[in-house]
């Protein structure tokens, strides 16, 4: 639908509003369950999702592949700090492990079932390891209405699970603090915290003690405190980031162009209707 309406909109039937690109996308992975409490298990099931794929056939490249949790729009740099896609070192990484060989690692992940857009993302991401690491993984795919999974994730029911979030100011805070911070940790698991609530369960004291630290600084360096967490979470990958959106609305030809705020929130005040 969505590429529908770009394609009228580019004929000039209907106007276009975009806001700037501050939804992500992302799989959470449950940090904390057998065989995904492997670091070295997260980093191959990283490297075989296959972005420029699911950007192509799911959204015609409408959204764009992200390797990171926070837009680029916040960052003094675009910086993708996350794993890229190499299914060769995923199978390397995999064989290491003691798959491969008469041993397949099977993935279980949910998908929110009345979102189209996640299906297509877990159907094309299933196919695509099926046809390049069937040897070595699987992906076995659930749709659950989004609904439950919200009021699932803190009882970790799901150990992987696709979801999106938007930060509600723009700051690399707004991002970073809801899916990495934690207020109880035993280790590297979170017990009681945001990461418990978006599915991941991870946690790092080195993690609470630069997010404490930033609380004191500002500019430059509470920018490199910030940066220097996500840089951790990118290494141990307790999420895997797939795509950034831009939110969207359409009008008439006698409606003002649509407008966004900073947060994504479409202006509905601002619309008028033109004279003509």
């Amino acid at each position: 639908l969505r590429y529908y309406l770009r394609l009228k909109s580019a004929n000039k039937e209907i106007k276009e509003g975009i806001s700037k690109p501050i939804e992500i996308s992302f799989i959470s992975i449950k940090t904390n369950q057998i065989p995904f409490n492997k670091k070295t298990i997260r980093l191959a099931i990283a490297k075989s999702l296959n972005r420029e794929l699911i950007s192509r056939k799911v959204s015609y490249k409408l959204r764009k592949p992200l390797r990171s949790l926070v837009p680029d729009i916040l960052k003094k740099d675009n910086s993708a700090l996350w794993p890229e896609y190499n299914p060769i070192e995923a199978i390397r990484l995999l064989e290491r492990e003691g798959y491969c060989n008469g041993r397949i690692l099977n993935l279980p992940l949910t998908y929110r079932s009345n979102i189209q857009t996640d299906k297509l993302i877990a159907l094309y991401w299933q196919r695509d390891v099926k046809n390049k690491m069937s040897k070595c993984f699987k992906i076995d795919i659930n749709g659950v209405e989004s609904t439950t999974i919200y009021k699932n994730l803190k009882e970790g029911l799901y150990p992987s699970v696709i979801l999106d979030w938007t930060g509600s100011y723009s700051d690399l805070s707004a991002y970073l603090y809801p899916l990495l911070s934690c207020n109880n940790l035993e280790g590297l698991t979170c017990i009681e915290g945001e990461s418990v609530f978006s599915g991941s369960f991870w946690g790092s004291k080195k993690v609470e003690n630069l997010f404490f630290e930033s609380e004191n600084l500002t500019g430059e360096k509470r920018l490199n405190k910030l940066i220097e967490i996500e840089k951790i979470a990118s290494e141990s990958i307790p999420y895997i980031p797939i795509w950034i959106s831009s939110q969207k609305a359409w009008s008439q030809t006698n409606i003002s162009k649509p407008k966004f705020n900073g947060a994504g929130r479409l202006l509905m005040s601002d619309l008028e209707k033109i004279n003509e």
